[in-house]
């Protein structure tokens, strides 16, 4: 979560990275964020870039696992907005978002840190003290590794903002974690709500550890692929569908794969 406009106070998230077949990873963002008093807040999202796909290889995506997990153990917030594909630009490389209205400080801090041919970005607004979510999916990193997006500017990390981090992994490996994440219990029943092809889950929270300047990878044996497409996996519908059912809701369209904010070959 890279703070292109606008300075918090306290940053609130809570996230399900899920490993797919053939290459891919899912992510869900749910976040809350409380800026300085007045400031407007716009953030910028680096996912791992797949040249030879569209807009990366980003795609919106439906998926319910998230809330049905909150759901289950009482954690859901209420109000929370998602973005659509009219909410969220993307850009192929960090010196792009200058021509949005942005901290120029922050954004040249980005891309001295995330490698421009390595990385794409998702840029969404977002007002003070209101639960969002983003849910997409991307091709895995070159590391094989589950990417949590989480680290700030410099200017962000000099007021060290206050945080509440939780994370929950399925099919990833324990492994080699980062020392600031925490695991956490949670009721047996959850992985029961879950499709067969989740084979594990783990939930973690970040602790005073963190140096608010690391992103976290989770190490996977899903290997990076060159596979075009992936198509999505039945028993993820019947998770969505299912949850879905227990609100009343009719279960909506997947979304598209999103429009680039300009031509790729713009400079």
């Amino acid at each position: 979560m890279w703070f292109i406009k606008g300075r918090p106070d306290k940053i609130q998230l809570n996230a399900v990275l899920i490993s797919l077949p053939n290459g891919y990873q899912h992510t869900t963002l749910q976040f809350r964020v409380q800026p300085k008093e007045g400031e407007d807040v716009r953030i910028a999202i680096p996912f791992p870039w797949a040249p030879h796909k569209d807009s990366g290889g980003f795609v919106l995506e439906t998926n319910h696992t998230l809330e049905l997990i909150q759901q289950d153990i009482a954690e859901l917030p209420s109000g929370v907005t998602k973005y659509t594909a009219d909410d969220v630009k993307i850009y192929d490389n960090a010196r792009k978002l200058k021509r949005e209205e942005v901290d120029l400080i922050n954004v040249g801090d980005m891309y001295t840190y995330y490698n421009y041919a390595d990385f794409g970005f998702v840029t969404v607004h977002l007002e003070p003290d209101k639960w969002y979510q983003l849910s997409y999916r991307h091709k895995i990193s070159a590391l094989s590794t589950l990417f949590v997006p989480c680290r700030l500017p410099v200017t962000i990390i000099m007021q060290k903002p206050e945080y509440e981090f939780k994370l929950w992994v399925i099919n990833g490996n324990k492994f080699n974690l980062p020392t600031f994440l925490r695991k956490l219990e949670y009721p047996s029943r959850v992985m029961n709500l879950l499709p067969e092809s989740y084979e594990t889950l783990h939930c973690y929270a970040y602790t005073d550890g963190w140096d608010w300047e690391t992103d976290v990878d989770i190490h996977t044996t899903n290997w990076e692929s060159s596979d075009d497409e992936v198509e999505s996996d039945p028993e993820d519908s019947e998770a969505s569908a299912y949850f879905l059912e227990r609100v009343g809701i009719k279960a909506p369209k997947q979304d598209a794969s999103i429009p680039s904010a300009e031509p790729l070959g713009a400079t």
